[in-house]
Formats: structure tokens, C-alpha cells, sequence
């Protein structure tokens, strides 16, 4: 019964995207439906993946194992439940010395929750339900991509890069942040609409935001705040970086005295508390103090763990080899466009291009701070690497290079739909 319902849903879904204007009027249907199908492959293999090598383990499982729980209280008395759900404690925030996480786990709960009543309990059939509205995000952030950068190949690398098709087409907060990140710079820099709606949506995106990857926050808002200065203000880019950077000192400031321990030191309690776990993916990182020194101390291994691991052959994992061959290829696109770069003026990083690199760099390299696993790093570092990739895409596309024009070319053509301009 589960194939027959997974298919149907299949097909429903599929003609949903290609009958919405939101989907169709950028890209042509027959493609629509076979990025959402590899959108759709790429969580199913991650979920089969997840069963077969590792049953019984990591978040997801947990999660869609208590929303069964939560599915059996539901059916036994409705009444308390809701009452649970809706009251002061429900999220245990009082209870708990992580109310965030907790906010965290529980909202990936009732997720499942929700889908689990429409798929019959089949983590499958809810990984492709959750597809829809992740796709949706992440066709949003393609809109938006496309009209910044002014052509369709530095788009797709939010739609094709592997590692992010992997980690967030499944139910889990990559998963949910990426979505979120799309629909909110969607809404934020597309001109026009009705302005309360237009808030209402920006105010629950960021709330999800905050939610399922608070951390990335602390990157993605100065890069915003920069764009925002740069181009929409007009200001120049050395002006437009130096405000942003005198309202993140103004931030920490403020932060530090909010805080109880300060900035530094719930960072370096973060790292902490990655440091106690257990994995066989361990790689090098000192312990971080929570002072400037001790920053610059972790500074070298945080860089080189947050861009480059894991080195090939390292992680102890055979998938990870993939992930570092993706890897590679992305640095080696960085290098070949910066040399271009530096032979040729016109082909430097625009504004939005420099607001991808403000977000992407500085996040990768927290990571590196905090986190001493290799797969975990792998994880949380692809949702940077579309706005690390795009940028040099672009410099590589106006410079041009002949083959990676021909590409950009044959995408104009055959896959985007007639007349599109962008978001």
C-alpha cells in the first residue's frame, strides 16, 4: 500500500509544481518535474542510506519514532493532547538548560506528526511530502539567484550541488533552514506586495530560521544588512562594509551584556558540548577558550577544518570521499574564477555576489570552530556552499569562458521559461 501512496502523491505533487505559477513561470514543466524527482531520489536515498548502515540512529530517526508516540496519544485522548500542545510547558522551556534545541526537537516532532496522518507512518512517503514545500524554498531562493546574478548557471547551484540535495530534502532542520533561508530572502528582496503579508511570511521564515540553525544567523544578517546598503541604499562597498561591520561590533557589544557569560563563551560552550560527543568521524580541534586569544589561537585549525575537510581519504567513512570530491571541485571553481578575477576588472563579485561570500565564509569557518566531526562539518557546511560556489560561477560566466558560456547558453534555451526575468 505504502509504493501505491508514495507513487500517487508522486504524481499529485508533481502536477501541482507544473500547473503553479510560482514554479512553472521560471523553469519549463518538463524540468520542473525532473528537478523536484531528484529533489525527491536524493532524500529517499538519504533515508535508505540512514536504515541500512546506520539503524536506529541519528535525530531523524528519533524524531519520527516519538511522533508515533505522539500519534498514539493523539488517538487515545485528543483532548489532552491539544491541551498538552497548548500549554505554558509544553516545549519544556522552563526544564531544560537548551530551550532552543528544545524548541528544536520538538517542532521536527510535530512535523512528523503531521505527516505521519496523511502517509500512514512511512518515513519514505513523509520525506517526499516534506519535499514539496523544501523545493518550494529552494525554488524560491533559485528566483531569487537568478535575477541578482543575471544568469541561470550560477542559479542552479542551489538546485544541483549534491551534498545540499542530500542533507536537505529529508525531515530535519537542514532541511527546514534551507527552505525557510529561500522563502525569506524571497520575500525581502522582491520589490512590491502587500506589505503586512509580506511581513507576516518574513516574520515566520525567520522564526524557522531561528529555530532549526540560529548560528547561521549570525552571518546571514550583517551579509543582508550589507546588500541592503549596498544596493539598495547605494552606498559604495567600502562604506556599506564598514557600517555593517561597526553594527556587528555594536551587536556584540550588545550581546555581551545580555548574555549572562557573553559572546565568546557560549560559543566556546558550544564547541563543549560537540567535544563531549562520540563519533568516528573525530578530526583535530583544540579546545577553544572563550577569550580573543584563544580564538586566535583555533583560528588556523577552525579555517582549515571549516573549508576543507574532510581531506580526501579522511572521515572514515566511504561516503565522504564523494563528499570531499564535491568539495575539490568547488575550491578548484573558486581558484580558476578568482584568477580570472584578478586578470580582469569587470569580472569581480557584484554586491549580491559579495552578501553570498559575507554569509558563506564567516559561517564556514564557525563551524570550524565548533564542531570536531567530520560529517557533522559536512552537514552544516552545505548550506554555505551554493552562495560560496555562485559568486565565482558568475565571474566565470561574464568573463566568459567558452564552455561554461555554451552551458549558460543551452540553459537560457531549453530550460527556462520563455521571457523569464527573474523572482
Amino acid at each position: 500500500m505504502h509504493i501505491a501512496l508514495f507513487i500517487l502523491y508522486f504524481l499529485l505533487l508533481c502536477l501541482a509544481i507544473t500547473r503553479m505559477r510560482f514554479f512553472n513561470a521560471s523553469i519549463k514543466p518538463l524540468y520542473l518535474v525532473g528537478l523536484f524527482g531528484i529533489h525527491v531520489a536524493l532524500g529517499c536515498v538519504h533515508t535508505w542510506i540512514a536504515f541500512r548502515f546506520y539503524p536506529g540512529h541519528g535525530d531523524i530517526w528519533v524524531f519520527f519514532k516519538e511522533s508515533n508516540h505522539l500519534r498514539q496519544q493523539l488517538l487515545a485522548d485528543p483532548a489532552r493532547f491539544f491541551r498538552d500542545v497548548f500549554s505554558a510547558g509544553a516545549f519544556n522551556l522552563l526544564d531544560t538548560n537548551q530551550p532552543l534545541l528544545d524548541v528544536q526537537y520538538k517542532t521536527l516532532q510535530y512535523i512528523n506528526l503531521a505527516l505521519n496522518t496523511i502517509s500512514f507512518n512511512n518515513l519514505y512517503i513523509n520525506t517526499l511530502l516534506f519535499s514539496f514545500p523544501a523545493f518550494g524554498g529552494t525554488m524560491a531562493l533559485f528566483k531569487i539567484f537568478y535575477k541578482l546574478f543575471g544568469s541561470p548557471l550560477p542559479a542552479f547551484c542551489v538546485l544541483l550541488l549534491p551534498s545540499v540535495l542530500f542533507w536537505t530534502t529529508v525531515v530535519y532542520k537542514d532541511g527546514v533552514f534551507y527552505m525557510a533561508l529561500g522563502f525569506f530572502l524571497y520575500y525581502l528582496l522582491q520589490p512590491g506586495g502587500v506589505w503586512f503579508r509580506k511581513w507576516i511570511l518574513l516574520l515566520i521564515f525567520f522564526v524557522l530560521m531561528v529555530i532549526s540553525r540560529a548560528n547561521a544567523l549570525l552571518s546571514l544578517l550583517p551579509a543582508l544588512l550589507f546588500f541592503i546598503l549596498a544596493e539598495k541604499k547605494s552606498m559604495g562597498k567600502v562604506l556599506a562594509f564598514v557600517i555593517t561591520v561597526a553594527t556587528l561590533i555594536l551587536g556584540v557589544v550588545v550581546f555581551n551584556a545580555w548574555l549572562p557569560d557573553g559572546v565568546l563563551t557560549s560559543i566556546a560552550e558550544r564547541q563543549k558540548d560537540f567535544q563531549s560527543l562520540t563519533g568516528g568521524s573525530r578530526i583535530y580541534l583544540p579546545l577553544l577558550e572563550p577569550t580573543p586569544g584563544g580564538f586566535l589561537a583555533v583560528f588556523p585549525t577552525a579555517l582549515v577544518n571549516g573549508f576543507f575537510q574532510p581531506l580526501p581519504g579522511q572521515g572514515g567513512k566511504i561516503i565522504y570521499t564523494a563528499f570531499s570530491a564535491e568539495l575539490l571541485a568547488v575550491w578548484a571553481i573558486v581558484l580558476f574564477a578568482g584568477l580570472l578575477a584578478a586578470r580582469k576588472k569587470m569580472a569581480r563579485p557584484g554586491n549580491f555576489g559579495l552578501a553570498c561570500l559575507l554569509f558563506a565564509l564567516p559561517g564556514m569557518i564557525m563551524i570550524g570552530y565548533m564542531v570536531p566531526f567530520a560529517g557533522a562539518i559536512i552537514r552544516y557546511r552545505s548550506i554555505y556552499l551554493p552562495f560560496l560556489l555562485a559568486p565565482f560561477i558568475h565571474i566565470i560566466c561574464r568573463y566568459p569562458v567558452p564552455a561554461v558560456q555554451r552551458v549558460n547558453e543551452w540553459l537560457y534555451r531549453k530550460v527556462m521559461a520563455a521571457g523569464y526575468q527573474g523572482a
